[in-house]
């Protein structure tokens, strides 16, 4: 006999010893026997996608852009301007004359006593006089002047000023949670009528079961087959 069948004959063993206790706690001899089975409730995790920070778009702007240029600047034109040269002097010696020759009377007394008059001769008199002459008289002429010119430096706009839109993706997370993959559920197994060792079960189904499965017993084909656990179409054959 193979380890499958020592397994299948030991569960068989264990079913009719079970139908024992159930008959001496409240299941009479021929009557149809349940025991309630019930299963714990399934979960599991499962991970979704959760929105942390949605998508935006961020506008930046950016400020112009500026070079410094030098550039010659006029600080007076040129032009012309009208000059005078002024008029030289020297100061010169002249004679004057200050009293012309002439003659006067002159009455004079000689040894005797006697007045003589005379005609005298009086010569001319001359004096040096100093005066200031204009040696070159003023001038006029015209002078030219040229510009006057300074480098000064200017700011140049080189690019303008301008708004760079900058588009942030969302921020997701994953997030793990526990879900109910299957709630707990409660059902009846028979335990068969009487005792295992003979007899039918005209309809054995779970009174909790929907769809009416079907539990038979030894002889029923259903969990056991109709010739036995190890027959043909019982729970324990071999396939």
């Amino acid at each position: 006999m193979s380890s499958r069948r020592l397994a299948a004959a030991a569960a068989v063993s264990a079913l009719a010893l079970s139908g024992a206790p159930a008959a001496a706690g409240g299941c009479a001899p021929g009557a149809e026997c349940y025991r309630k089975v019930v299963q714990g409730p399934v979960y599991g995790t499962v991970a979704e996608q959760v929105l942390v920070r949605p998508g935006r778009t961020v506008a930046h702007t950016v400020p112009a852009q500026f070079t410094s240029v030098p550039q010659e600047v006029t600080l007076s034109p040129a032009h012309t301007v009208a000059r005078v040269t002024p008029a030289e002097y020297a100061t010169v010696a002249e004679t004057v004359l200050i009293a012309p020759a002439h003659r006067k009377w002159s009455v004079t007394v000689d040894a005797h006593g006697r007045e003589v008059g005379c005609w005298v001769a009086v010569p001319a008199r001359y004096a040096t006089r100093h005066k200031t002459v204009m040696t070159r008289a003023p001038e006029a002429y015209h002078e030219a002047v040229p510009a006057v010119t300074a480098v000064r430096h200017r700011a140049l706009m080189v690019t303008p000023p301008s708004v760079v839109h900058e588009t942030v993706p969302p921020v997701v997370s994953t997030r793990h949670r526990r879900v109910l993959v299957q709630p707990a559920t409660a059902r009846w197994q028979p335990l068969g009528v009487g005792t295992y060792g003979g007899g039918r079960c005209a309809d054995c189904r779970d009174p909790a079961d929907p769809y009416g499965g079907r539990y038979g017993k030894i002889g029923d084909p259903g969990l056991l087959g109709a010739y036995g656990p190890f027959g043909p179409g019982g729970l324990f054959a071999d396939h």
